[in-house]
């Protein structure tokens, strides 16, 4: 009688050989190269996207208090150089990172003297995002024209030089805020700080940055402020 012996039984395993292991473990590596640039869109479009949101839920909040405590309410915009370390001491303009604060008038008058302003909320600090003056208008960022003086991104967008403030609001000053946003107890909104003139719109453009240089780009959004409502919208590609 012949005795079949299965092959299964002849004391070897089935395994990878070495040639099998580093052809995987190359194209692993291909792979990986290859999705990076596309992890790091996702996440400057993310940034931008938070960026804008968060401006906008700052200006509601502030019009908010403005109402509620019937005083002047003061949302100061600021873009720094984004290659300096988050230690040091950032009163000068640059470009790539933008850092929001509001502050209020503890008198309910537009008196900006330190020991009159009381914060409505932390600063925010947005690295890699640049204020954009001009942005695109068509697909999704459509949106109702703004005048180039009401554009926080513009060089024409300056308050008067005696409603800037500075954060923290007393101390040693870390940020310094020239473009401000007023928001009378009304609600009002303007960059006029002086006569108080509300803006039909106003607007905060942001786009990408990569520390302090500003790269081609589609990741943007736009913050739309209707001064006489007050109502916010975001605007992204």
């Amino acid at each position: 009688m012949k005795t079949f012996r299965s092959s299964s039984l002849s004391g070897h395993r089935a395994a990878f050989s070495l040639i099998e292991l580093l052809s995987v473990m190359a194209i692993i590596g291909m792979l990986t190269v290859a999705a990076v640039p596309a992890l790091n869109s996702i996440n400057s479009s993310g940034g931008v996207t938070k960026a804008g949101y968060d401006i906008g839920g700052l200006l509601e909040q502030a019009r908010a208090f403005a109402m509620a405590r019937n005083t002047y309410v003061f949302v100061g915009v600021a873009e720094v150089d984004g290659a300096q370390p988050e230690s040091a001491v950032q009163t000068s303009a640059g470009v790539g990172r933008v850092v929001v604060a509001a502050v209020a008038s503890k008198s309910g008058r537009k008196n900006m003297d330190p020991s009159n302003l009381v914060p409505v909320s932390k600063a925010f600090r947005f690295d890699n995002i640049h204020l954009a003056d001009q942005l695109s208008t068509s697909g999704n960022l459509a949106r109702p024209t703004v005048d180039s003086s009401n554009k926080v991104g513009s060089d024409s967008f300056i308050a008067n030089t005696s409603y800037a403030f500075q954060w923290p609001v007393s101390g040693n000053a870390k940020y310094s805020f020239k473009k401000v946003i007023c928001f009378s107890p009304s609600g009002a909104a303007s960059n006029d700080i002086a006569t108080g003139d509300f803006a039909r719109w106003m607007e905060v453009g942001l786009v990408e940055a990569r520390g302090n240089s500003i790269p081609v780009t589609l990741n943007a959004a736009a913050v739309q402020l209707d001064g006489v409502t007050g109502s916010v919208n975001i605007y992204r590609p």
